[in-house]
């Protein structure tokens, strides 16, 4: 009704969010507007009745009842409103005691009551206990001392009007009763509210976590499905480059190598791109040599760079050299990874530069800042606020220009906080960019040794008896003629079946077992094999060779009856690594 007579309520309503504060701005709006009528009647009716007190006291309460709604109208906080109201009854009562013979009555414990449940139901509970002890100890105080002590108030002279008293009377106890069914009401619409929109967030986040599991197997099984056929076309490149070839035959091989190469770099873009959003990166610290780790990547780097016909310089701190650290090497390779083949990417005429500085804060710890800075393109500044959003590049131009996922520095970024650091930037267009981060490593005493491959000792792989369980044809004859390569005849099996009555009727040195066969896959038959009565075919080493994601294989409960693993495509020596790693 309030709303319809003033438009102006629903702003007041409206700008609430909460349920319960709307049913108090509703309160207090109706119990101001019939209280400011109520007492105005009573003006009007000690005006021609009886010109005392009493009608100087009715004339203030009703002018300030109006003024207050009339505040709230004009946008004054509800809960001032809210006070003044109660403040208003608190001067009522007091003024009961002090100065109506008999004042102590019903309608004084009425409005000691409309002040107990204004308290607490429009200021809650602080001012609510304020509030109420103003008024309830002064009116017992009183009871008391006249009940027993028989002393009463001297400053009591005027009388009750008992028609304004009956009517104030019967009008209490209906806006006591609005104000108690009103509130609970709400309450319990708010609660039932509260209850359907947490029903509803619970329903989201279920759906929100179905999705996102939806869309990590979406890209498994993706990467399953890319990677088959790369697996192909990768190890087949590498076998014609390692086998004989016509001259002209190379430069179409060595395209052909990059092409895929580069493919697959998109797809492990996406991937970990997706794993770290999934949150299911570790930290997995290791030893290593930060100065060894820096001449590797120059390495890979500077062919690239010439090609391009830009300097490419790495300029390593000597604090370290020699030295041994301890921290996940594999993360900080990415992210030297993605921020170098960035800036080798995007430069065309200059130089790249990457540069390590070493600050020792003990015997135990050292900071290292790594600042790659290149001479390239740069980013213009309209663009640095979303630089680091998923799949964006700083224009659509260079992303026709020089393609990529635009994953790259998103990846970069996250895994620096990852390992505890931060990662600024310093560009400008046409000019160049410079990233920069510090990250914290354990510093070890001992150090480690650096083979030359002279030094490196191989061991002959051709007595290896291998046993092959892989249902792909294509990928069965990669592996074949990578392993032949190496004088080595593996067995076949079509299935984890297969696979298992393999090792059960034959003696095998390792076992290069796919994931995702049919009948039984990969895991259950590591499974079925670790649980063989022959302690020594049990203990076979099997290397999961599977094109599934390899966050996905690591968190698989079969995981732990594997040995190793390696994820399509794969290099030839990096499987004649591992083949080293398990040779008698």
């Amino acid at each position: 009704m309030l709303a319809f007579l003033f438009p102006k309520f629903e702003y007041l309503f409206d700008k609430e969010i909460q349920l319960l504060d709307r049913a108090r701005i509703r309160i207090l709006t109706t119990l101001l507007s019939l209280y400011a009528a109520l007492f105005t009647c009573l003006t009007i009716f000690y005006l021609f009745q009886e010109r005392n007190y009493l009608l100087l006291r009715a004339g203030v309460v009703a002018a300030i009842l109006i003024a207050n709604f009339v505040l709230l109208l004009k946008g004054i906080s509800w809960r001032k409103m809210a006070h003044a109201f109660v403040c208003c009854f608190t001067v009522l009562i007091w003024t009961n005691i002090l100065f109506i013979h008999q004042g102590v009555n019903l309608v004084t414990g009425q409005y000691v009551v409309l002040i107990v449940t204004c308290g607490f139901y429009l200021l809650e509970e602080r001012w609510g206990l304020l509030y109420s002890l103003l008024n309830i100890l002064p009116l017992v105080t009183y009871v008391l001392i006249d009940d027993y002590l028989k002393i009463g108030v001297s400053t009591q002279f005027q009388n009750q009007n008992k028609t304004a008293y009956h009517i104030i009377l019967i009008f209490n106890f209906g806006a006591l009763l609005y104000a108690h069914y009103f509130f609970f009401k709400e309450y319990k619409n708010a609660t039932t509210k509260e209850q359907v929109q947490r029903k509803k967030l619970n329903e989201a986040l279920k759906a929100a976590n179905y999705t996102a599991q939806e869309k990590t197997n979406f890209l498994a099984t993706m990467s399953h499905e890319l990677r088959t056929p790369l697996n192909a076309v990768i190890g087949m490149t590498n076998l014609l480059l390692i086998e004989t070839h016509l001259e002209e035959q190379k430069e179409n091989l060595n395209v052909l190598q990059f092409s895929a190469e580069n493919l697959m770099s998109i797809i492990n873009d996406i991937l970990d791109f997706n794993k770290i959003d999934a949150g299911k990166v570790e930290v997995r610290p290791v030893n290593f040599r930060l100065d060894v780790l820096i001449d590797h990547l120059c390495g890979t780097f500077n062919a690239k760079a010439e090609a391009k016909g830009i300097q490419f310089n790495c300029v390593s701190t000597e604090v370290l050299a020699g030295k041994t650290l301890f921290g996940d090497q594999t993360r900080l390779i990415q992210i030297l990874f993605n921020l170098v083949g960035n800036a080798v990417k995007f430069t065309s005429d200059g130089y790249v530069k990457v540069k390590t500085e070493a600050l020792l804060r003990n015997d135990d710890h050292v900071d290292v800042t790594f600042l790659i800075t290149d001479t390239g393109i740069g980013i213009p500044e309209e663009n640095l606020a979303f630089i680091y959003e998923p799949y964006t590049q700083s224009q659509a131009r260079t992303n026709r220009q020089y393609h990529g996922t635009g994953l790259g520095l998103t990846i970069a970024k996250k895994l620096v906080e990852l390992l505890g650091g931060e990662l600024h930037l310093h560009t400008a267009e046409r000019v160049g960019t410079s990233f920069a981060f510090t990250l914290s490593f354990k510093l070890l005493n001992d150090h480690l040794p650096i083979l030359k491959e002279s030094q490196q000792v191989f061991k002959n792989l051709s007595e290896l008896k291998v046993l092959v369980a892989e249902d792909n044809p294509i990928n069965v004859l990669v592996i074949k003629k990578i392993l032949k390569t190496w004088a080595i005849e593996p067995q076949i099996a079509v299935n984890g079946q297969h696979a298992v009555e393999a090792v059960m009727s034959n003696d095998f040195d390792v076992v290069l077992m796919d994931i995702n066969m049919p009948v039984m896959d990969g895991f259950e038959a590591s499974k079925t094999i670790r649980e063989l009565a022959d302690t020594v075919k049990a203990a076979i080493p099997i290397i999961a060779v599977t094109a599934s994601v390899g966050a996905s294989i690591e968190l698989h409960h079969g995981y732990q009856y594997l040995s190793d693993c390696l994820l399509k495509p794969f290099k030839p020596e990096d499987l004649h690594s591992l083949l080293q790693k398990f040779c008698k």
